[in-house]
């Protein structure tokens, strides 16, 4: 009874299958697409013949119609090998070349399906069986259809390997996909295999329509749940599109440090040819990298065309799926320019902090004496006028010299400036005591922060004294709560000058000072940088009435900040054991 709806089932598979694949070839954008097309349509053919073949009434059209089904059987395992390795983005491997070497075989195949009269290597015998009203072609098998049997298990095999290592070594959306494609093509290869080992009623055979189906089901995934567009295939092409661009130089090395693969940077750098370095030991083709990695550098210094280069280097470990270690990246970033920035800086640091410091208080000391030997009350204001110039240019290179000192030994952690800004600004109010300092703070203002935050409160509040025309400047300090959150603070510094020049603030949001825009000093400069080293930032609202500076913190819990000071105690108790303590508390006495 089955064996009557048999043919209408193959005829409406087939139908359905050319369906699918014209709407697959109109989505011809998406990876994969054209060669589930061919996937589709030839495993649909397939499936017509058979249905044609259970129709025919004479022995040769059943005969003609068996070649025309093994023809197109031979399209569908190439055709679902390309789709594989376009879902996972391994579309390179498949070059021309070798797609033209997989096509020999089954070329070879078709041409003996056809001449099969001549030889009987593709069947020896065949003979007519009948199922019910209908009847098919039973054959007796040859050595060259057995050979074609097992090359395209090779090619189905080969598309299921791939995926099974997209499975392993992908994340659980791709591994996902991959497992649906792996169980969509073994319904076909169990129906293949019921047939040509007998277990089927003769003549049977469900291949063209089992693979029709699986045609079906993956193009249902591509179409409804986007598995084509959203597959390791962009994820692949995007990741060589990086690595490509990349300025960096990326090799890849397996478990026994051998070159598997990097990137064009890399290539410029080793200056050989893949031929050269690939399958390589490290050692070998980059020895001084090979003895950086032993040596757990960090940097790496090659001396080459009379230059010399520093890169930073990193390594990652790669790991397929389940921990399994496999190798490791090694990337190295040229930071040549960098380090010499870093030394010319220092070189400046240096000079600002002693040379020209030093220089300049010879320079005071003879304008000191040259003004206290002239008698002429002009050349005496224009000598004191040199005095000034000369303390402010030694004030700012001291500015420099603290912060420096500052920050190469801030280590961050917690503040709490409700304490630590009352005795820090002392030094301020006896340096400026016509000006008015009020501090409106709460008993406990816990702030995630080193001991140089107060050096930047310290910066607004003489900015604001000293660019104040009145006789008794005011300065307020107090926390914005409407500002303030769970995560941050926000603490004000108000003042009723005239305002902070729009040039000021301007130039310190745009990070960078120009021959056209830049600050008359480094007061807030100093400022920034100490808010932002402490993860925090500056905002400024100027107007004719003063101008407001809110410094955004992250807020500390109290419990962070009592741990802090328990430590601070401890290390001040180890000190009085011997070691020497600077009796300068930070953001005191101006240097």
């Amino acid at each position: 009874m089955a064996q009557l709806f048999y043919l209408p089932i193959v005829l409406l598979a087939a139908v359905i299958g050319m369906g699918v694949g014209f709407f697959a070839w109109i989505q011809g954008d998406k990876p994969g697409a054209r060669p589930l097309t061919v996937f589709v349509v030839a495993a649909s053919f397939w499936a017509v013949a058979e249905g044609i073949t259970i129709a025919a009434a004479g022995l040769g059209a059943l005969r003609f119609w068996t070649q025309v089904g093994f023809t197109f059987s031979t399209i569908v395992p190439i055709a679902w090998l390309v789709v594989v390795l376009e879902y996972t983005g391994r579309e390179r491997w498949l070059s021309n070349r070798r797609l033209g070497l997989l096509l020999i075989e089954p070329a070879v195949f078709v041409f003996l399906v056809w001449t099969n009269t001549g030889h009987g290597l593709v069947w020896a015998e065949a003979s007519r069986a009948f199922l019910g009203e209908y009847s098919a072609l039973a054959l007796d098998f040859g050595l060259a259809f057995w050979g074609h049997q097992v090359y395209s298990y090779l090619l189905v095999t080969a598309g299921a390997f791939v995926l099974f290592r997209t499975i392993l070594g992908t994340n659980r959306l791709y591994r996902s996909q991959s497992t649906a494609l792996l169980l969509a093509i073994a319904i076909p290869m169990v129906g293949n295999a019921l047939y040509i080992f007998e277990l089927l009623p003769a003549g049977i055979d469900p291949s063209g329509l089992a693979y029709v189906l699986t045609g079906v089901i993956l193009a249902g995934a591509m179409f409804r749940t986007q598995l084509l567009q959203v597959s390791p295939a962009v994820r692949e092409l995007g990741r060589e599109e990086v690595l490509t661009e990349l300025d960096d130089c990326i090799f890849i090395l397996d478990e026994n440090d051998r070159v598997v693969d990097t990137n064009p940077a890399g290539e410029r750098l080793l200056d050989a040819s893949e031929l050269e370095y690939l399958g390589e030991p490290l050692r070998s083709v980059f020895p001084s990298l090979a003895a950086a990695l032993d040596a757990d550098q960090s940097q790496l210094r090659l001396d080459a065309d009379s230059s010399v280069r520093y890169y930073d280097v990193q390594v990652s470990s790669l790991s397929r799926a389940y921990g399994t270690l496999s190798g490791c990246l090694v990337s190295l970033r040229d930071v040549t320019e960098q380090r010499r920035r870093e030394q010319r800086l220092d070189v400046l640091n240096r000079l600002l902090r002693h040379n020209i410091r030093n220089e300049l208080n010879v320079v005071r000391g003879n304008v000191d004496l040259a003004r206290d030997a002239v008698e002429d009350d002009r050349a005496s204001r224009r000598l004191e006028t040199a005095v000034e110039t000369v303390d402010t240019v030694v004030e700012r290179s001291e500015k420099v010299s603290r912060l420096s000192r500052l920050f190469d030994t801030d280590t961050g952690g917690t503040l709490d400036l409700a304490d630590h800004l009352p005795s820090d600004l002392a030094a301020t109010r006896r340096e400026y005591p016509d000006a008015e300092i009020v501090l409106s703070l709460p008993d406990h203002l816990p702030v995630e922060a080193g001991p140089t935050l107060t050096v930047a409160f310290e910066e607004l509040v003489v900015n604001a004294i000293e660019h104040n025309d009145s006789e008794t400047p005011r300065v307020d300090i107090a926390v914005d709560e409407g500002a303030s959150d769970d995560s941050t603070v926000v603490v004000t510094v108000a003042d009723d000058g005239t305002g902070i020049d729009d040039q000021e603030y301007r130039t310190l949001a745009e990070g960078r000072e120009t021959q056209l825009a830049h600050a008359s000093g480094v007061g807030l400069w100093l400022a920034n940088w100490v808010a932002e080293h402490n993860g925090g930032s500056l905002s400024f609202d100027s107007s004719a009435d003063g101008t407001v500076v809110s410094v955004r913190l992250p807020r500390a819990s109290d419990a962070d900040t009592s741990d802090h000071a328990e430590n601070e105690a401890t290390t001040d108790a180890e000190a009085t054991d011997g070691t020497p303590v600077d009796p300068t508390p930070v953001g005191g006495d101006r240097d």
